[in-house]
């Protein structure tokens, strides 16, 4: 009996006990068709792709089996086997599959698998030769112009209509597609990830008007070859088209958006709830158009007489995190955010006790401070009297803090709660007393990472005798090139075995 003659049901039970690796089941699905589906099917589920690199291996897999073709193949297990296959992950050879297929495949099976798009590199695929139809669109122009030299002379005041002419006659008239657009319109994709993807303004503007109605969340990444010279014309396309975004994160090169495209995403997307961008600091004034947002990031420097202009209220933001301030800015203008829980700020060398003083009055409960050097003793001691903040992030080196700013840290007032995260790159002045308050007055302490001192200097071995700091005191030294102690012990993780442990615990969810 051949082995196509077999019940399936022989062939999915050999599948289920087998405990086949990846290896085994590539082999398998050589063998037959049965074995070829099923094989492939199970290869697919364990791997929940997501990136470039993962399902292009997984193209390669099926390249050179006769059974199942790779657009076949994918469009069989996402239509017969939606209970058992994970959200649908599209890389470029998928792109054009659906782009030539669109009208076969079936919308009411397939639209709700197409939810969640992660694309690396992706370059704008049009329906004709890029260059030649530039070449054949030149040479019209250069016939057209011809003409309306030639026509110009024996019409008066008839530009206008000879250009209209030059226009039907002359202008080559190219059907316009794109591979992408055209995917986003066979479903209901709510999650896009772009990574560096070049497309020209023509090509973006199809893309958001595709992905207009269903769009909610989207990440884009540019870097110096994008095919549009100026990002703000992106963002003004999202802020026009998709106006139920509820994330939009963009990272830009170090190239500022304007403070018009900016706007015109605040006061359109009135779901919005989440924007990482590169914006103008002309737009700090007018961040409050938009009171859906409850999550900002400004990713490029922000002057501190803009911020300082900062009067209305947003009282549902609770997240703020600012790349760079320059200039003043004593941070008054934090009380407009009564709610905001999470405050970062990256590059601030004019943040003084002032400043300080201003966060020390809101209701945070996390703040990371990147590169903040004027951080004094005083300022340590404002921190550890707010009532609500716990998790506490300091980084760079810190010159004028001493021992007793630390000291000033870990003795919080009664009732104050307990830290749970404190992170310190510059422990210099940190000495065994620090430790010892952590030690016996804050039990909710769940992370502690201190750097950047010197071992054998204000600490030693015996400095932690008695602490459930010790352990990760001797480990650290013991195995780690530069100085630090981080508890509990981050251990170096363990290299999973197959493929199906790597992805365990992954969530596809943007």
């Amino acid at each position: 009996m051949l082995l196509i003659q077999v019940p399936r049901e022989i062939h999915l039970s050999i599948i289920e006990t087998g405990g086949l690796s990846i290896n085994e089941l590539k082999s398998l699905s050589f063998t037959c068709r049965h074995f070829a589906h099923l094989c492939l099917a199970e290869i697919w589920k364990s791997r929940k792709f997501i990136e470039n690199f993962s399902l292009t291996k997984f193209r390669e897999t099926l390249s050179n089996n006769p059974f199942m073709p790779y657009g076949d193949f994918i469009l069989k297990i996402k239509v017969d086997e939606l209970d058992k296959t994970p959200q649908i992950s599209i890389d470029a050879e998928l792109i054009k599959f659906f782009a030539q297929k669109s009208c076969l495949l079936p919308f009411e099976l397939l639209g709700d698998r197409l939810v969640n798009l992660s694309m690396v590199a992706y370059h704008h695929l049009d329906d004709y030769d890029d260059f030649d139809a530039q070449d054949e669109q030149e040479e019209g122009v250069k016939n057209g112009e011809t003409k309306i030299t030639e026509l110009s002379s024996l019409v008066n005041g008839g530009q206008q209509i000879i250009k209209q002419m030059y226009n039907y006659y002359y202008k080559p008239k190219v059907e316009f597609h794109d591979a992408l657009s055209e995917t986003i319109k066979l479903g209901n994709v709510k999650s896009i990830r772009l990574y560096c993807p070049k497309m020209t303004e023509k090509v973006w503007e199809c893309f958001t008007r595709s992905a207009a109605d269903s769009l909610q969340a989207i990440r884009i990444t540019l870097n110096s070859s994008t095919m549009v010279r100026d990002p703000s014309t992106i963002v003004s396309l999202f802020g026009k088209y998709c106006k139920n975004l509820r994330t939009f994160d963009i990272d830009t090169y170090n190239i500022q958006i304007s403070k018009e495209s900016a706007l015109l995403m605040l006061e359109n997307c009135k779901k919005l709830e989440t924007l990482d961008i590169s914006a103008s600091s002309k737009i700090a004034p007018f961040l409050y158009k938009s009171q859906s947002i409850n999550s900002l990031y400004l990713s490029y420097p922000q002057e501190g007489q803009d911020l300082n202009q900062i009067k209305e209220m947003m009282e549902n933001l609770t997240l703020l995190s600012f790349l760079k301030i320059d200039g003043k800015c004593n941070l008054s203008f934090l009380k407009n955010f009564p709610n905001l829980d999470y405050l970062q700020i990256g590059d601030f060398a004019n943040m003084d006790d002032e400043g300080f003083l201003n966060i020390s009055k809101t209701k945070i409960t996390e703040l990371i401070l990147v590169k903040t050097p004027k951080i004094s003793d005083e300022a340590l001691s404002m921190m550890s009297l707010m009532p609500t903040l716990i998790k506490f992030n300091i980084r760079d080196r810190l010159p004028n803090v001493t021992q007793r700013g630390w000291i000033n840290l870990a003795k919080r007032p009664v009732g104050n709660p307990s830290w749970q995260v404190i992170t310190i790159d510059d422990g210099r002045q940190i000495n065994p007393e620090f430790f010892k308050i952590l030690d016996h007055s804050h039990h909710n302490l769940e992370t502690l990472r201190i750097r950047g001192f010197s071992y054998d200097n204000l600490l030693k071995d015996d400095s932690f005798d008695n602490l459930k700091f010790k352990e990760a005191w001797v480990y650290y030294k013991k195995h780690s090139q530069n100085p630090i102690i981080h508890w509990p012990i981050k251990y170096n993780a363990k290299r999973p075995s197959n493929v199906r442990e790597a992805y365990d615990g992954y969530e596809g969810s943007y």
